[in-house]
């Protein structure tokens, strides 16, 4: 049974979010949702989706974040509030409505949230100094093995953790694939491959290398 916790002071928004919600659990799943809405942060674990209102600081992200290091994570936030408030490796959101938002705007996000947990989509643990840290696999755009340690690189930023590649790439789920001793990047964000230069090139134009070990690889991919 999915979980939704709701944090917004506002009991009329919150309400329609969990409207919201429950609509899309509707469409990810045949499993009842499990849906709180409450106006202030509680210590309150075990919620697969925390929608949260940071308007009154980001210390209400946080404790949710703290009582619920596996949640998909999404804030609400007013346009004044600065992103340097509430994007910190300590509340890792996956998602952001920016208020005023559309009822499908939210809905969007609601899917999102729920149809991880209906197809077996997941997070990637990174211990830091900060603590654990949860990157969802689909906002990962490779790893790369660099100064004995390797980077975590999504589009946001990068995560640095201890590891071997070879480890870390037996533990991957399959949409990620190896394309170099020093790099595993996720096949999905392969936009093209160029075989001469032994070069590929990411959707959002970034090159990474290609070693002859795993050429053959990467053409598969990209069938």
């Amino acid at each position: 049974m999915p979980g939704v916790l709701i944090v917004c002071p506002d009991a009329h928004e919150g309400g329609r979010l969990e409207e919201l919600f429950r609509r899309a659990a509707a469409r990810c799943t045949d499993e009842p949702l499990e849906c709180a809405v409450c106006p202030a942060p509680e210590q309150s674990s075990g919620w697969d989706v925390c929608c949260v209102d940071v308007s009154g600081g980001a210390h209400t992200a946080e404790t949710a974040r703290a009582a619920n290091p596996d949640a998909f994570l999404i804030l609400i936030a007013p346009p004044q509030l600065s992103p340097m408030e509430y994007l910190r490796p300590s509340i890792l959101a996956a998602g952001l409505l920016l208020r005023p938002y559309t009822d499908e705007q939210a809905y969007g996000l609601a899917l999102q949230a729920l149809r991880p947990s209906a197809d077996g989509q997941g997070s990637f643990r990174v211990e830091t100094r900060e603590g654990a840290q949860l990157v969802p696999y689909r906002n990962i755009l490779y790893f790369e093995a660099r100064e004995k340690k390797i980077s975590l690189v999504t589009e946001r930023g990068e995560y640095w953790f201890y590891d071997t590649m070879d480890s870390l790439e037996e533990r991957l789920p399959p949409e990620f694939i190896r394309c170099h001793r020093g790099f595993i990047v996720r096949r999905d964000r392969i936009a093209r491959f160029q075989l001469s230069r032994g070069v590929l090139h990411l959707d959002n134009g970034e090159p990474l290398p290609v070693s002859r070990t795993y050429r053959t690889v990467v053409k598969e991919a990209l069938v």
